[in-house]
């Protein structure tokens, strides 16, 4: 602010969006499945592409690991790339399980391309059904259906079971047996054949028996018609889409699989051209651009959509509009040409995030709480929108010296807004508290 001005207000705005400044943002890693000679759940550091042929195994997804450390380095400049190995038998259970363990420790995971299937849980069995003493309710005969249920959707209903219930009884349903992949059950019940409605609020535990509440039937939702349990892969990724976590998953997957992904903000998910070499790996060269980035006064942050690709095919526009229509719409990603544009290179198209988000929106959160803080002042009678409205940052590298105990917390406390008030006062100076 200059000298002639009177600091009057100091306005903090706070937003909170992982990541925090610090080198954990270029950190990426490779999964491995016995594809190196490393030992299970440790991690190797490569720098260049040829270090991989010190751990390479020749077994488990070695193959795959090579094609992608080519890919990674292909990109540009050379950065950190380490490979995780799970082991021969390692889930993405078992990938959560590491990532729990060892919390900002990687950034940006690459995942084997054989966790890509859509393996949903099967409906239960027909429910088995009975009576307890209790309650005023008249009698009845009731129809009941079950689900089971996962953290990301519910299977089809069990076939109908019916019971005959005495007055002043209630009926039980008995859990179903315990099924891989499923947390809980629903129960679906009603008085007519064919017409049962969801009477469980919350999922019931698998285990626990249900009981009729002694109020009778609720008129809840209805019958499920498709299966949306999705795969334990998914499962996983949808447990990392909170606002406070710092790990996203960069996949390839196919035109038939990609939508069980929806909405999930840890996953970036590609599909390759469909006249793309099995070698290729764009969702490596999305990776590399996520971890790559390093934005200062002379080089602005780019968004991810429209970045150069290397070593990758683009689409074919013919015969492919629909197809493409489809999974841009769907925040998948692809590689497609700069011809338009008069540019020769192959590029990244959407590089978002399954929820939408641009890839690099964390970075983006800056300039949400600067457009936040204008807006308001504008629209309050408080900025004068016709003068200059200026944004300075101090340097992550300059704050976070004289600032050390921010730089381990995540907190960035950098940003000012200065500009002009309507009335009263030449310059305004408004603090920006982010944390990200």
């Amino acid at each position: 602010m200059s000298g002639s001005a009177t600091n009057i207000v100091n306005v903090i705005e706070s937003v909170t969006v992982a990541a925090a400044p610090s080198t954990l943002q270029s950190t990426a890693a490779l999964v491995s499945l016995g594809g190196t000679t490393a030992a299970v759940n440790s991690l190797s550091l490569l720098t260049q592409a040829s270090d991989l042929a010190l751990i390479k195994s020749g077994a488990g997804n070695s193959t795959e690991l090579q094609n992608n450390v080519y890919a990674f380095y292909g990109q540009g400049a050379a950065l950190p790339l380490y490979v995780l190995e799970l082991g021969t038998g390692g889930t993405a259970a078992t990938l959560q399980t590491w990532i729990n363990a060892n919390l900002q420790t990687v950034y940006a995971f690459t995942t084997p391309a054989a966790w890509d299937t859509v393996v949903t849980i099967p409906a239960p069995a027909t429910p088995t059904l009975g009576t307890v003493s209790g309650g005023t309710l008249s009698g009845a005969t009731y129809y009941v259906k079950i689900t089971y249920v996962n953290g990301i959707g519910e299977t089809l209903p069990s076939t109908e079971a019916s019971e005959a219930v005495p007055a002043n009884s209630l009926l039980v349903v008995d859990s179903p047996t315990a099924q891989a992949g499923a947390t809980g059950y629903n129960v679906y019940v009603s008085t007519t054949t064919g017409t049962e409605t969801k009477q469980t609020p919350t999922p019931i535990a698998i285990g626990t028996n249900w009981t009729l509440p002694t109020t009778g039937l609720v008129t809840g939702g209805p019958l499920p018609t498709t299966n949306t349990t999705g795969s334990e892969f998914a499962g996983v990724l949808s447990a990392f889409s909170s606002p406070s976590s710092r790990v996203y998953f960069f996949l390839l997957s196919t035109v038939n699989t990609y939508s069980q992904y929806a909405g999930i903000k840890a996953a970036n998910v590609s599909v390759p051209s469909p006249t793309a070499a099995s070698t290729e790996a764009p969702h490596v060269a999305e990776m590399y651009q996520f971890v790559s980035n390093a934005p200062s006064a002379v080089s602005p942050m780019r968004q991810q959509d429209f970045r150069f690709a290397y070593g990758v095919t683009a689409w074919p526009l013919l015969n492919n509009q629909t197809t493409l229509t489809e999974l841009l719409t769907a925040n998948v990603n692809v590689i497609l040409t700069g011809a338009e544009g008069g540019i020769s290179n192959t590029i990244l198209r959407n590089g978002t995030m399954m929820d939408g988000n641009d890839a690099s929106v964390w970075w983006e959160a800056l300039l949400a709480v600067e457009q936040q803080v204008v807006t308001n002042g504008v629209a309050w009678g408080v900025i004068n929108p016709n003068l200059p409205i200026t944004l300075t940052a101090i340097p992550f590298v300059t704050y976070a010296t004289a600032n050390p105990g921010d730089y381990s917390k995540g907190i960035y406390n950098g940003l000012a807004l200065t500009c002009t008030p309507m009335r009263g006062f030449r310059e305004i100076t408004f603090n920006l508290t982010v944390q990200l």
